[in-house]
């Protein structure tokens, strides 16, 4: 069997500047405090960072799984995209919540 691998890996500015966009729906003031001075727009950007690097370690820890047990655990936009929607799923919760 033949697959071909159409994906190419997104840069560290693409994903961020993806998730920048995806979050800029969500409203984070329930995790501030009432007392709490809050700026939404960093908040956001430093989440869209986070949610970089967990992809970029993701990506590492498959490559590792690969060298182990020599199964590959495939990592495309797609899935970069469902995290971001994991998340907003979440936030959704919480609120209803």
């Amino acid at each position: 069997c033949t697959s071909i691998d159409w994906f190419t890996e997104w840069s560290e500015i693409s994903m961020s500047q993806v998730a920048d966009v995806f979050l800029e729906t969500v409203d984070f003031r329930i995790l501030a405090s009432d007392n709490e001075a809050y700026n939404q727009s960093e908040f956001r950007h430093r989440l869209a960072l986070c949610c970089v690097s967990l992809h970029k370690v993701v990506i590492e820890t498959a490559k590792r799984f690969y060298a182990t047990h020599k199964r590959i655990y495939y990592l495309t936009p797609s899935s970069y995209m469902d995290l971001m929607k994991t998340y907003d799923r979440m936030m959704t919760q919480t609120k209803q919540d």
